[in-house]
């Protein structure tokens, strides 16, 4: 702090129920603050002696007392202290946590599982570029919502909790999916068959997807404990996101079977065809199959 300076920036810190804790009581419960922000005080108030103590002085906005009464107090025009509503700052924040929440949860329980739901179970000429567009476009969407999810994170110095690291690990690790993605396509097209690429992208995907719809469900409980998400909320949560996983991960069961059908009968015909030419049976290997799934 620069006190040869004409002002400086200050933190203040609150509790946002309860009211004041007017006790000496030493076992008296402190909560941990719901809030903080900031204040700039003008220095050349900042006098001792008789002069009012400006932190007791100071204009306050919204507050409310046990009975639920709302007090408002002329204060000190004179303290020399620029403060910010904390009902605003509070609406402020609760604002940008539901647009994070939302953000993410449209990434991971909307579009990246519909993603994957289409690519098993709809068959149609450029699905695979589809796919991709919805994969694109949840991923996007995911750096909106991280971006602001980090910015609360910074704020409430949460950057350390494990949604945190869990949602800045999913956005590091997805920017790379399209790659392994556009890899899986061109070698399936080159090969007829699924390489390391290939796994590399399903399994990538699997993984960090349900990771995701979990981490959503930790966000929620993190956000509970501090006052901004209800119990109701949770519950819309976890049967969203609990029955599209179910039908992304039928999907991909679906898809599986079909694809494994697909080789079977693929690898049939190919040793009819080589059996009815030259008269010897060949295994079949899946490799030359036609409309295989990827």
């Amino acid at each position: 702090m620069d006190f040869k300076s004409s002002s400086g920036n200050w933190i203040y810190a609150f509790q946002n129920s309860g009211g004041p804790k007017n006790t000496d009581d030493t076992s008296a419960q402190i909560n941990q603050h719901s809030d903080h922000s900031v204040f700039n005080w003008d220095f050349a108030q900042a006098k001792g002696g008789s002069s009012v103590n400006p932190l007791i002085a100071t204009t306050s906005t919204g507050t409310t007392n046990n009975n639920g009464n709302s007090n408002t107090n002329t204060g000190n025009n004179n303290s020399g202290i620029t403060t910010i509503s904390p009902t605003a700052a509070l609406t402020n924040r609760r604002e940008k946590l539901i647009a994070h929440g939302v953000l993410s949860s449209l990434a991971f329980v909307i579009f990246f599982p519909t993603g994957g739901i289409a690519i098993r179970l709809v068959s149609m000429t450029g699905m695979v570029w589809i796919h991709g567009a919805f994969q694109i476009f949840g991923y996007m969407t995911y750096i909106a919502g991280a971006g602001l999810g980090i910015h609360l994170a910074c704020s409430l110095n949460q950057i350390g909790a494990y949604h945190a690291i869990i949602g800045m690990l999913l956005l590091a690790v997805l920017f790379f999916m399209p790659f392994l993605g556009y890899m899986h396509h061109v070698m399936f097209k080159k090969v007829q068959s699924r390489t390391i690429w290939s796994h590399a992208h399903i399994w990538v995907g699997r993984i960090f997807i349900t990771l995701g719809i979990l981490n959503g469900g930790f966000g929620l409980r993190l956000a509970e404990c501090a006052n901004m998400s209800s119990r109701a909320g949770q519950i819309v949560y976890g049967i969203v996101a609990g029955l599209m996983w179910l039908s992304w991960v039928g999907a991909i069961v679906i898809g599986e079977k079909r694809r494994s059908s697909s080789l079977t009968e693929s690898g049939s015909k190919l040793a009819d065809e080589r059996a009815n030419s030259d008269g010897t049976a060949v295994d079949a290997n899946g490799h030359y199959g036609h409309k295989q799934q990827q």
